[in-house]
């Protein structure tokens, strides 16, 4: 249990206990997706966390911003710092998010991009280094895929 187990069933057991138990474990999963998928759409700041999957993705979120500029920031390094498989990355990742560790990433890279450009203090192509993209082109072409807007245009529109 301290190692991150969710439940631990002995035997011998009754069967609708472990189908309870099995359903909880899924609703709380479902639950908990959903708020971690509000709360880093709106600033990856944010997260207060007490379970050990909370935990585990506020230690995500932490390396991803720790390293935000950084470029080799690869799925394995990233498996690596969190002390994880890549295998067991991709799952927790995907349970908790619905999103690829290299998704998420990416997700996290431009949601920080957007808040440097609503702070107007670096030039486009500062702001996709300074998110740890190599190519300007390429950071354009993935923010408007995530925001539904060239970067100049989401720079435009806010104010």
């Amino acid at each position: 249990m301290r190692t991150g187990a969710d439940d631990y069933v002995t035997k011998p057991f009754h069967p609708e206990e472990l189908a309870l138990r099995v359903h909880n474990i899924i609703k709380a999963r479902q639950e908990a997706r959903e708020k971690f998928v509000r709360v880093v759409n709106l600033d990856p700041k944010q997260v207060t966390v007490t379970s050990a999957d909370e935990d585990f993705l506020k230690r995500a979120l932490q390396l991803i911003e720790d390293n935000i500029d950084n470029t080799g920031l690869s799925v394995e390094y990233f498996a690596h710092e969190m002390r994880v498989s890549r295998p067991l990355l991709f799952i927790k990742i995907k349970a908790l998010t619905n999103q690829t560790p290299k998704n998420f990433v990416k997700s996290i890279r431009l949601k920080r991009a957007a808040q440097l450009l609503q702070q107007r203090k670096l030039r486009i192509t500062e702001v996709a280094y300074a998110v740890g993209f190599q190519n300007p082109r390429y950071f354009s072409k993935c923010f408007q895929k995530e925001f539904g807007q060239t970067p100049t245009d989401y720079t435009n529109s806010i104010g």
